[in-house]
């Protein structure tokens, strides 16, 4: 198979690479670290062992002349900020000779991401309907020590792989998590993939502003203050859920607050939050992916989400403090 992935950053880069044993891989993506592995090879280090890997690599802004793009790839594999989501997609169709040949994955913290894939698609294909779009997860910790090298840290459970929208369900789901299971990252196929990117926002909404905010790696939020902030904001999240029929796999707050301390935390106690690395380095933060997407859809339906607001506005206001030391 002949695989791109846009948005080589820690997560692309691993699935990429890891991949890349047994397909045609194109990572595209910024800076030194795609350098990096165009001159020396890509290398995984971690709880899952160490390998080195060969994919192609491509800085995102040289795309449309790499000659990978001369026919369209099997898969498209979107890996990049939620923040970068619409930009990402604009620049991928500019590039592609045939964008509704290819199969898209995209595997991104937070939610509202597919909605915006189908909408850049809307606006610029003549047939959005032909694109086949697939969803995925993982809370596995990937980071890159330096360029040209991720690690994986911790292990949260396995990643999943499936499709958002009953009407375009078809075998291709199958076949990725079948591609990835070849590898040594843990990903199953689902039907139920919008419980499981729900589940994945309490995890990233509880742990990720506050993690950002307290510059603490997760097992460090075990604290009285924390935890009941914790509490509040799943309980938010819980409300709007209901409001909208989501199908969690938990009845009510309390029982993903259990699930979250007794087991979620303690297994990636040691991680620390990606939102602090975009702090430290004056980016963008996911928060509006997380905390702001229940703000944002609470706010439509006519619930309240004041927790969750004032995480909002914390980030956001340290985003713009970093951001101005950075510049």
């Amino acid at each position: 198979m002949r695989i791109l992935v846009f948005g080589a950053g820690a997560v692309g880069s691993a699935i990429g690479g890891f991949l890349s044993a047994h397909h045609d891989v194109l990572l595209v993506g910024r800076g030194n670290h795609i350098d990096s592995i165009r001159r020396d090879g890509l290398g995984i280090r971690g709880i899952l062992g160490e390998s080195h890997h060969s994919p192609q690599a491509c800085q995102s802004n040289n795309l449309a002349e790499h000659p990978f793009l001369e026919s369209s790839p099997d898969w498209i594999l979107i890996t990049v900020k939620a923040t970068d989501t619409a930009e990402a997609v604009r620049q991928l169709l500019k590039c592609l000779p045939d964008p509704p040949s290819s199969i898209w994955m995209h595997v991104q913290n937070g939610l509202g991401n597919y909605e915006t894939i189908q909408e850049e698609l809307r606006l610029t294909t003549p047939n959005p309907q032909s694109v086949r779009l697939l969803s995925a997860m993982t809370i596995t910790g990937y980071e890159i020590a330096e360029p040209g090298f991720v690690d994986i840290t911790v292990y949260g459970g396995p990643g999943k792989v499936g499709w958002l929208s009953a009407e375009s369900r078809s075998t291709e789901a199958q076949a990725m998590t079948d591609m990835l299971a070849k590898t040594p990252l843990v990903f199953e196929y689902t039907e139920e993939m919008i419980s499981f990117l729900w589940a994945k926002l309490l995890y990233n909404s509880c742990l990720n502003p506050l993690g950002a905010l307290l510059r603490v790696p997760y097992g460090e939020l075990r604290t009285e203050w924390t935890l009941s902030l914790m509490r509040d904001i799943l309980k938010e999240a819980f409300a709007l859920a209901r409001f909208m029929d989501v199908p969690l796999f938990w009845s009510e707050p309390g029982e993903y607050y259990r699930h979250l301390v007794d087991k979620l935390i303690p297994a990636t106690a040691l991680h620390e939050p990606s939102m602090l690395a975009d702090l430290n380095r004056g980016r963008r933060t996911e928060i509006q992916s997380m905390n702001g997407y229940i703000v944002r859809e609470s706010e439509k339906v006519g619930l309240e989400a004041p927790v969750n607001q004032s995480l909002v506005r914390l980030i956001e206001a340290s985003s713009e403090i970093h951001s101005t030391k950075n510049t």
